[in-house]
């Protein structure tokens, strides 16, 4: 049966351009991973100077596997470390954002590299660098505001009562995501109720942290702290410290 270069009717033997033969299959898709883009500092800021012991948040565009796998992302400091996941124990994260706190200046070059999730020796270049500055740590500002109660943990807590004299109090809140690159965001939910166990006020938020203000005058409360799947929170209530 005579090949030609043009596609065949069913039963005619075709030969796809640029195939030198009859019955030939297009050579495999190679196995790679694209190299990610150039770091950035995540919004709302975009410097890239910052003063020791703040924690900074990197991210990148996502990259694909010309398999279709998916794609986990390794990322060095510049300071001699890698990043790590919430329990520490992996240095390739499945989001493409991460963050590091510096502890000493300095000019560090940032970068990130990827690799296929399935096939761990596919792995693509690093990426450009991206030069961060660190200055000297800043005195930490006078505050207005003082502790009165300060909890930790995951799941669900209700917290000792404890006792505000001020007129305007706040609770605040940070959340830690434990298992980055799953399909849960942290969130907490914190029910602020008087010793009657009476509904004062109610926070439910998925912010990495915030602040809410109670104007519900002097007296005795507690909370009832419940947190998501895989989120470590940190709450603390407040009072202005002139009241």
């Amino acid at each position: 049966m005579h090949c030609t270069k043009a596609f065949a009717f069913v039963g005619i033997c075709a030969v796809v351009s640029g195939l030198a033969g009859c019955g030939l299959s297009p050579p495999a898709t190679p196995h790679v991973v694209l190299t990610p883009n150039q770091p950035t500092i995540q919004e709302p800021t975009t410097s890239t100077t910052w003063p020791a012991g703040r924690i900074m948040f990197f991210e990148t565009d996502p990259v694909s596997c010309s398999q279709d796998h998916t794609v986990q992302y390794r990322w060095s400091w510049g300071d001699g470390t890698y990043s790590r996941s919430g329990d520490g124990t992996r240095e390739w994260l499945y989001i493409e954002s991460w963050y590091h706190t510096y502890s000493t200046p300095g000019e560090y070059a940032v970068k990130v590299m990827a690799r296929c999730a399935r096939d761990h020796s596919v792995t693509s270049p690093w990426s450009d660098p991206l030069v961060v500055t660190i200055e000297e740590a800043e005195d930490p500002p006078p505050t207005d505001w003082v502790v009165v109660g300060r909890w930790k943990g995951t799941g669900s807590r209700t917290t000792e009562t404890f006792y505000v004299e001020a007129r305007e109090w706040r609770v605040k809140w940070s959340l830690r995501d434990t298992e980055p690159g799953r399909d849960f965001d942290p969130w907490v939910s914190i029910r602020i109720r008087d010793s009657e166990d009476r509904r004062v006020d109610s926070v439910m938020s998925d912010d990495l942290w915030g602040v809410s203000y109670v104007h519900h005058g002097p007296g005795r409360y507690f909370l009832r702290i419940t947190g998501g799947i895989y989120t470590e929170w940190e709450v603390t209530a407040e009072v202005r410290r002139s009241d």
